[in-house]
């Protein structure tokens, strides 16, 4: 969520077509990843709840990723996943995520992009909730 914002993907990418959704920009004070097809940089993406927490949420993550042409919504979002194998495997704890326990979940909607992350460690700073407008505005 937060390089959906800072990164700005509908403005343009800063990777190579080679990258998919689950990359990150070097617009921030992450490490960036270009995540591939083969999965081959995968931990940097996993890293990232480590990253953005400065270390407060200690467990890896992973993201289910939305596009669309038009704006984000929830339901929308949803639907893609769960006619994704692979994206509802996770959302599900099941196939290769059978047994992962999610304790900790995030999701962002940002104009044309929702994300959803699962942690497998418990996220210590609770519930945090915060509504932005369809810009990035704190509402």
């Amino acid at each position: 969520v937060v390089d959906l914002h800072e990164n700005e993907p509908d403005s343009g990418t800063d990777h190579d077509l080679a990258c998919n959704m689950h990359s990150w920009s070097d617009k921030g004070s992450w490490d960036a990843v270009c995540y591939t097809a083969d999965h081959a940089n995968a931990s940097g993406m996993w890293n990232k709840p480590r990253e953005i927490t400065s270390e407060t949420y200690t467990g890896n993550g992973y993201e289910n990723a939305y596009e669309t042409s038009g704006l984000a919504t929830a339901a929308d979002a949803l639907d893609s996943w769960q006619n994704s194998a692979a994206h509802h495997d996770i959302i599900l704890e099941q196939g290769i995520w059978s047994g992962a326990n999610w304790t900790a979940m995030g999701v962002g909607i940002y104009q044309h992009h929702a994300v959803l992350w699962f942690g497998e460690q418990t996220d210590l700073q609770g519930t945090v909730t915060e509504i932005c407008d369809v810009y990035g505005a704190r509402q």
